[in-house]
């Protein structure tokens, strides 16, 4: 192996070892938790509002000359109990702004005629529909995490019992009921306790309806479990100048304190609203936990990787070019060596 050969080697040895030992990009969840420098740039602030027939959640974060808020309103309506997400960002250049909502309208009885776990009107046998409305009754409290961080916690439930949604709102990640909340989502746990059944073989979907300037598209896999935040998600999106308002939920549900599937329909769409129908098994007590947020503006650490590498290789390109100068230079001296000694 002559000398340029072992200075190729060399090079493309130390290259691979950089490129295997400098940083890989850095991602919100780790087995033990989550990289406090990232919990501290991403932290956000909770305000609750207590607006005695409804009740908003403001998350606000401010860097520099840069605002970046969502806030959530909780509004009970005599059909349905509406969950309202607006997200404003602002800058001195340029602000953006995305507004949807989903609505928890019904609660349907139906007999699911080809057992495919899903109501479809039309197919499936109608049983009853029971309407979600006032009134309401709103419980607001925090619990304090072993890092001293808050977590503001809304109830809302039916004064019959029937339909309750309780929310968590954070500052940081934090691990909520098995799974990571992020600061730019809210987690909420929807309930059906004690459905008055009338049929002996039924089961029950949750009517939902989804407002957005622009339409709602379903994904199978979530933006969440993408990020290694979530597994065994769905969710429903909407984008508006890049921003993303989503509505997710777990593909199981406890029915009795039994872990089971649930089922969705696809969308359909009825006049400027998308209707989706979340399926539950029947059961007594029906405890489901989707989560509402926006997707694309969490800040992630910087990635050195790239950088690290173009550095080598500029150190190798640099280095080769120094020893090929070097060579051509040592051969011009030896070709003027041999034309003297021809001569």
């Amino acid at each position: 192996m002559n000398q340029t050969q072992k200075v190729l080697v060399l090079c493309g040895i130390v290259l691979l070892l950089a490129m295997y030992m400098s940083p890989l990009v850095v991602t919100p969840v780790a087995a033990e938790g989550i990289n406090e420098e990232l919990q501290n740039l991403n932290e956000r602030e909770i305000t609750v509002t207590d607006g005695g027939s409804s009740v908003s959640i403001d998350s606000k974060l401010e860097t520099g000359t840069t605002k970046d808020e969502f806030k959530l309103d909780i509004i009970p309506e005599d059909s349905g109990i509406q969950l309202k997400m607006d997200y404003n960002s602002e800058s001195e250049d340029i602000e953006i702004e995305l507004s949807f909502i989903v609505d928890f309208y019904s609660i349907i009885e139906y007999v699911d005629v080809n057992t495919d776990g899903i109501y479809t009107p039309g197919n499936d046998t109608f049983v009853k529909e029971v309407q979600i409305g006032k009134p309401f009754l709103f419980g607001i409290s925090t619990e304090t995490t072993a890092d001293n961080k808050t977590i503001h916690i809304i109830n809302a439930t039916m004064a019959n019992g029937l339909f309750s949604v309780q929310l968590y709102a954070v500052e940081h990640w934090e691990f909520i009921n098995g799974s990571w909340v992020s600061p730019a989502e809210m987690k909420f746990d929807i309930a059906i306790h004690n459905f008055n059944f009338s049929n002996g073989g039924s089961d029950l979907a949750l009517k939902t309806t989804l407002v957005s300037t622009t339409e709602y598209e379903i994904e199978h896999e979530t933006d969440d479990e993408e990020a290694g935040d979530a597994s065994n998600e769905e969710e429903v999106k909407t984008t508006t100048i890049g921003f993303t308002g989503s509505f997710s939920w777990t593909n199981t549900a406890l029915i009795d304190g039994i872990e089971k599937q649930v089922k969705v329909s696809p969308l359909n769409t009825t006049g400027e609203d998308e209707i989706l129908f979340l399926n539950y098994p029947r059961g007594v007590n029906i405890i489901h936990d989707p989560k509402i947020g926006i997707s694309g503006i969490l800040k992630m650490l910087a990635d050195y990787t790239i950088i690290v590498i173009l550095g080598i290789v500029a150190v190798v390109a640099v280095v080769l070019a120094l020893f090929f100068k070097k060579s051509m230079s040592s051969g011009k001296i030896l070709q003027k060596k041999h034309k003297v000694l021809c001569w």
